[in-house]
């Protein structure tokens, strides 16, 4: 295994592309959602996927938690397989456990959250897909796991050929609506995951001891407390909104949320699957070696995501206007609360590694539950007066109360100085231009465009100006310099 800044970097933009590709599915078939949906139906949509996550809360969550954390304790051949072999056991049985009982109260979750009429049939085919998620999910964490980032990002490049060609023929050619949705998902997890699954179990096997399956069942046991947890903290502000403005609301707030899910797969997503591995290898080494890495790692962890949040934050409204229809575009309003809100997620879930690394990831679950009273309780003040925006402030309390939390325990169980005052002076930049784009609310496509361009460069200047040290900036304008001129000589 390699460790190295030119490794991570490689990994990085490799796996962003793979997150990219993974996502791209929905935000390519948003001018299809727009038009051939009402925002009712995209709300409908959203609720089905918050009653999957809730299965995989009960049943599943947590069940792979462990993979690197085991799986990078021994070097040989058996026990890492052994590793893979466990958790994928227990995921495809937990998941096979939780998507029969999605799918036995499939009529009271239709009846009670999506409207009734027609939705028991929809629950049902999403409780099929998460039967099926183990399929998936174990092959491709075994190519991060042994960092075949290319390998990796080919599969997604394959997962999106087939997922956008099964969405319009079941949107577009065949008209089903949020199910023809709903069996592109199903489809997709029967045709590439078996595929993948087969040739994961020829090359590893099915080996493994008791032990392990204990092992790695105790260890992400306090994950499933997390993770209902966060799911109160990502998902419990549609219910509320729900209740007081119905399901158009939900549909806008969640087109509006769908861009802090985009920032994650652009940017925490694929840097932690490059990272992770490094930051795991690098445990043992004397403190002055692994701080100098891991606050290098942080430094650049920060000016990938605050530089992707601020690029999303100052071109969404010009991008809602061209892809979505009239009924969706207030959504763009409500983007930069939603990516401040992720943009603290992002830190804490950076912040949480000392916990991982003692062990106690119990302290996840305290953290998470603390912040899920503090959301709660400003869903329940914030959301029936102001409806989305409240919605968006309620979720960036509860995420800056969790990244806080995460901080004070990881320090204490493994002390790591991150050295983030550059970081929170990007954060500052990122703020203060994303939110000048909104307080000047240019109107029609051309002037949106024409401010969004400028605050980027207004950015830029600000970022090589007065965060980088001068051999990052001579660094970073040199590749900038080298691609362009790659780029002109094609």
């Amino acid at each position: 295994m390699e460790t190295s800044t030119r490794r991570l970097g490689r990994d990085t933009a490799i796996y962003a592309l793979a997150f990219v590709l993974q996502r791209a599915a929905s935000f390519i078939m948003l001018p299809i959602y727009t038009r051939y949906f009402t925002t009712a139906d995209y709300g409908v949509l959203q609720l089905l996927q918050t009653s999957v996550e809730v299965a995989s809360i009960l049943f599943s969550a947590g069940i792979t938690a462990g993979v690197h954390r085991f799986y990078f304790q021994d070097d040989s051949t058996e026990h890492r397989n052994g590793v893979l072999g466990a958790s994928f056991v227990l995921l495809l049985g937990f998941n096979a456990v939780g998507g029969a009982a999605l799918a036995l109260a499939a009529p009271w979750v239709a009846e009670e959250f999506l409207g009734g009429a027609g939705a028991t049939r929809l629950v049902r085919i999403a409780s099929a897909s998460f039967c099926l998620d183990a399929l998936l999910t174990l092959p491709m964490l075994r190519f991060q796991a042994e960092q075949r980032s290319m390998t990796y990002a080919t599969l997604s490049v394959l997962r999106l050929v087939i997922q956008l060609t099964m969405n319009v023929l079941g949107v577009v050619v065949f008209d089903l609506g949020v199910e023809g949705i709903l069996w592109s998902t199903l489809l997709t997890h029967v045709v590439l995951g078996t595929a993948l699954t087969y040739g994961m179990l020829r090359k590893i096997g099915l080996r493994f001891t008791r032990a392990l399956l204990g092992h790695l069942y105790r260890f992400g046991l306090p994950y499933r407390l997390t993770a209902a947890g966060a799911f109160a903290l990502t998902y419990g502000d549609r219910y509320f909104l729900e209740e007081h403005h119905g399901l158009a609301e939900v549909g806008v707030y969640s087109l509006a949320y769908q861009f802090g899910f985009l920032l994650m797969s652009l940017g925490p997503g694929p840097f932690h699957l490059a990272w992770d591995p490094q930051r795991f290898q690098l445990v043992k080494q004397p403190k002055e070696i692994r701080d100098r890495e891991y606050a290098r790692g942080f430094f650049f962890f920060a000016l990938v995501v605050v530089t992707l949040a601020v690029g999303i934050s100052v071109f969404v409204r010009p991008l809602l206007t061209l892809m979505s229809a009239p009924e969706f575009h207030r959504a763009a309003d409500l983007v930069p609360l939603v990516l401040l809100a992720f943009l603290a997620q992002s830190f804490g879930e950076v912040m949480d590694f000392g916990i991982q690394v003692s062990g106690r990831t119990l302290l996840t679950s305290l953290a998470t539950f603390v912040a899920v009273v503090v959301i709660v309780g400003l869903y329940a003040w914030l959301i029936p007066s102001l409806g989305g925006t409240g919605a968006a402030l309620a979720t960036l309390g509860g995420f800056t109360v969790r990244g806080v939390l995460y901080r004070v325990f990881a320090e204490r169980e493994y002390p790591i100085d991150y050295r983030s005052g550059r970081a929170v002076l990007l954060v500052a930049i990122g703020g203060a231009v994303a939110g000048a784009v909104v307080l000047l609310a240019p109107q029609g496509l051309w002037n949106e465009l024409g401010v969004a361009c400028v605050a980027t460069g207004v950015y830029a200047a600000l970022v090589l100006t007065l965060v980088m040290r001068p051999d990052e900036r001579a660094a970073t304008l040199a590749y900038a310099r080298s691609l362009r001129g790659r780029l002109g000589a094609t």
